[in-house]
């Protein structure tokens, strides 16, 4: 079985770009919920919210197993009888749901005193990270678009062309195949001669050289007269 290292390589950089890309988005949506929530001006909400990053991401990733252990303190608030494990449970629940209520309320401040510096600093924020994802989808797509972008075209296409426009695309379909064929054919090469020789000369010139050798022959015979 022969691997295809370049095949391999190739798919290895798409995937490693992908993660990228995601990540990117990620940090776009995170970067501007911490600028929503943040005090100052429009210069420290910016800075809250890039310095902000790696302490989101790993909220981020700690979010599953918070919410895991909420639902379990729940359960075992509801099911067990009230004792100070069951005490300690829903204390755990509330100081969950106690951050969930501050940042909204933080969010609702800056809004209400803020609002256009808020908005305009959580956009800039975002789209920032965010043309970042754009750019690697760009160069992982090259430019090409997804599979589901060219589906959706092909579909809309069907659907919404009208016959005009389906006469028009399909003539300037062929239009560019014959073009394409036309140069081709102009930069196909000139087939060489079998054994490396040169194409043969016509029959005249074989003739009119034997011709003159014949002569010199002749002449050579005759001493030259």
């Amino acid at each position: 079985m022969v691997v295809d290292w370049e095949r391999v390589a190739e798919m290895t950089g798409k995937s490693f770009l992908f993660i990228l890309e995601f990540f990117a988005k990620i940090s776009a949506i995170l970067i501007s919920g911490v600028v929503l929530a943040a005090q100052g001006s429009f210069g420290a909400k910016l800075g809250a919210g890039y310095s902000s990053l790696s302490v989101s991401l790993r909220k981020l990733f700690q979010a599953p197993s918070e919410i895991s252990e909420a639902v379990a303190s729940i359960s075992q608030y509801i099911n067990m009888p009230a004792d100070a494990q069951s005490i300690e449970a829903a204390h755990n629940v509330l100081v969950w749901l106690n951050s969930s209520v501050l940042y909204m309320d933080a969010v609702a401040n800056n809004l209400s005193s803020q609002f256009f510096v808020t908005v305009f600093a959580a956009l800039i924020a975002f789209l920032s990270v965010y043309m970042v994802s754009v750019i690697l989808r760009f160069y992982r797509q090259k430019g090409e678009g997804s599979w589901l972008n060219k589906l959706e075209k092909n579909l809309g296409q069907k659907i919404f062309e009208t016959p005009a426009e389906k006469m028009k695309r399909l003539k300037a379909e062929k239009k560019k195949v014959a073009a394409m064929q036309s140069a081709q054919k102009e930069e196909k090469p000139a087939q060489p001669v079998k054994g490396g020789e040169s194409a043969p000369r016509s029959y005249k010139a074989a003739q009119s050289d034997n011709e003159f050798l014949q002569d010199y022959i002749r002449l050579a015979q005759n001493g030259g007269g």
